[in-house]
């Protein structure tokens, strides 16, 4: 609108007007100084609460007319509100400091993008035989990844017309089998070389082919689980994914090792950074609902640091993780807490325990007798600080 001459208007608004249904479900709204509609702007949950009740309501009434220093006004929601739906929105800590801000659902980080917005709308091809062709190859001759494929269709064939002439059923184990001897035929004979298996010399023993003595680690690694220092509990968290399901789970030890209480469930959202997330925000509602200040939260290595939202500057992000942020960050400011990484096998007891949880519907509490006896004995083990070797 801001750049058409004014006969063009109409037309603008019209065109405006036909995307408006797709369009408005994935700008949502981070609740701040509440200066955005109650009833029609997307504000919870992604959701506004004209579409939660399936109504249509012209009321010019802001979010913050519900507020009452920084805290929400109970009474009033309850008269204007059925009290289910002022449970939902009570569960939302307010910031009345910060600014509303608004987020793109379909952008990582919360904020617009054409290139998000048009890869979220357009209507995608399918792609071809050759451009799938294009992304299992690699431009360089004589490759393991160009190889294999080639050796697959042939022995693939020679398969079918063993089945079709012979009557020999088709066998996928001998497939695999002949491929794996055939390139380690190719290399014997010198048809292939150290350099086909580039940024791929992890596979050559699957090959047979002994791996050259510059790609073999020259030392091992020791990991042990630390225990944290006097006063201090440390709380291990980690998260494991089975079958596209976000298994979350955690610890609470003290200074001397011992187990205090653990916890485990779903992440009923399915993203990784969601998941580690809302791990560690159950985990710092547990602890302080034990009485805790002083804690360390500790993670495996393999989440980076942009896996941590409250560690995030900027006011943008991702509308499934706003408002947990805000949570996580009250949290903090309630404890005396440290932060720290360690490799995966130092933190085998949370992994152990995460990965039970995509088999169950909720976050649960646990005590040590709950545990299995794996679970108790990696607990002991690092108790004593038996060394994990990498």
């Amino acid at each position: 609108m801001r750049y058409a001459l004014w006969l063009h208007e109409e037309l603008c608004m019209m065109r405006l007007c036909k995307i408006k249904l797709v369009v408005e479900p994935s700008i949502q709204w981070g609740l701040g100084e509440g200066n955005i509609f109650f009833w029609q702007d997307r504000w919870l949950n992604g959701n506004s609460i004209d579409s939660i009740l399936n109504t249509i309501s012209i009321s010019q009434v802001k979010v913050n007319y519900f507020f009452n220093e920084n805290e929400w006004d109970v009474d009033k929601l309850l008269l204007w509100l059925p009290e289910g739906l002022v449970h939902q929105i009570l569960q939302i800590n307010l910031n009345t400091d910060s600014k509303d801000i608004q987020l793109f659902a379909f952008s990582k980080n919360g904020k617009f993008r054409l290139k998000d917005a048009w890869n979220s709308f357009r209507v995608k091809k399918q792609l071809s035989i050759v451009d799938l062709l294009k992304l299992w190859f690699v431009e360089y001759k004589g490759h393991i990844r160009n190889i294999i494929p080639s050796l697959i269709v042939w022995y693939l064939w020679l398969e079918r017309n063993n089945s079709r002439f012979q009557g020999i059923a088709v066998c996928h184990s001998r497939i695999i089998q002949n491929v794996i001897h055939k390139i380690g035929a190719l290399y014997s004979a010198k048809l292939i070389s150290g350099d086909s298996f580039k940024n791929y010399s992890f596979s050559m023993e699957t090959f047979g082919i002994e791996l050259p003595t510059d790609n073999l680690q020259r030392m091992s690694r020791i990991v042990v689980w630390l225990k944290p220092r006097i006063n201090f509990f440390k709380l291990n968290v980690d998260t494991v994914m089975v079958n596209s399901v976000w298994g979350c789970g955690g610890i609470i030890r003290d200074s001397n090792g011992d187990f205090l209480v653990g916890f485990v469930g779903p992440s009923h959202i399915s993203d990784g950074k969601y998941a580690i997330n809302y791990t560690i925000l159950y985990g710092l509602n547990t602890i302080l609902s034990l009485g805790i200040i002083n804690v360390v939260i500790e993670v495996s290595s393999k989440f980076f640091g942009n896996s941590f939202i409250w560690l995030d500057n900027t006011e943008s992000c991702s509308p499934n993780l706003f408002y947990m942020r805000r949570d996580i960050i009250i949290l903090l400011s309630k404890l005396n807490c440290d932060f720290s990484k360690v490799y995966v096998k130092g933190n085998v007891c949370a992994n152990a325990i995460a990965s039970l949880g995509c088999g169950l519907d909720s976050m649960v509490d646990f005590l040590s007798p709950q545990l299995s006896n794996r679970i108790n004995g990696l607990i002991a083990l690092d108790k004593i600080g038996l060394p994990y070797v990498l």
